[in-house]
């Protein structure tokens, strides 16, 4: 056998003579988890690809919603005020270049938020919506499972009637309506 050989035997074997484990499989990646981990890189890339974003903390979110109450239009001539007056530039509460800057940002991005925000909403309301249809579906598969296991011919189906039982809970429309008592009549007042 040659040096090579040796080798590639001796690194199969492990120290206790017998032959390494195989790898763990990797599992297979399905089409939807390709198209959201394209999605996730793609926000991912959109987010480095802005400026530095302020995420919220307990200390500044009660500053930001007391004040995020005045238009940018009525901020802009605010810092047009403090342009035309030096006195005003000089207490530096509110640089004008620095505050431009902060306009343009809040115009330009606070479109790109609200679309990924909308875009996030109608993304949790569409995975909601397909497991409710799911959910029906599986309500209508019970009932009819509980129906056929109830002819001797498909006994075989009452432990799968009994799982789906466990699995959906209460059929729908099942519940008892609670009633509400009326309120008291209101005592007369004493004059």
């Amino acid at each position: 056998m040659s040096k090579k050989s040796k080798r590639s035997t001796a690194a199969a074997v492990d120290d206790g003579g017998g032959a390494t484990p195989p790898a763990a499989p990797t599992p297979t990646m399905t089409y939807f988890q390709q198209l959201a981990d394209n999605a996730v890189k793609a926000i991912e890339a959109l987010a480095a690809a802005m400026p530095p974003l302020e995420a919220s903390h307990p200390s500044t979110a009660d500053f930001v919603r007391s004040h995020r109450n005045v238009p940018p239009s009525s901020l802009a001539e605010t810092v047009a005020i403090v342009e035309q007056n030096p006195e005003l530039i000089a207490t530096n509460k509110m640089p004008p270049v620095q505050s431009r800057n902060d306009l343009q940002f809040a115009e330009a991005f606070g479109p790109v938020g609200r679309k990924l925000i909308a875009v996030g909403e109608t993304v949790v309301f569409t995975v909601d919506a397909k497991l409710a249809a799911l959910t029906a579906s599986g309500q209508q598969i019970r009932a009819v499972t509980e129906a056929l296991a109830r002819d001797p011919e498909s006994a075989h189906l009452i432990p799968v009637a009994a799982r789906l039982k466990k699995l959906f809970g209460k059929k729908r429309g099942s519940r008892k309506k609670v009633v509400v008592p009326a309120p008291p009549p209101a005592l007369p007042h004493a004059a």
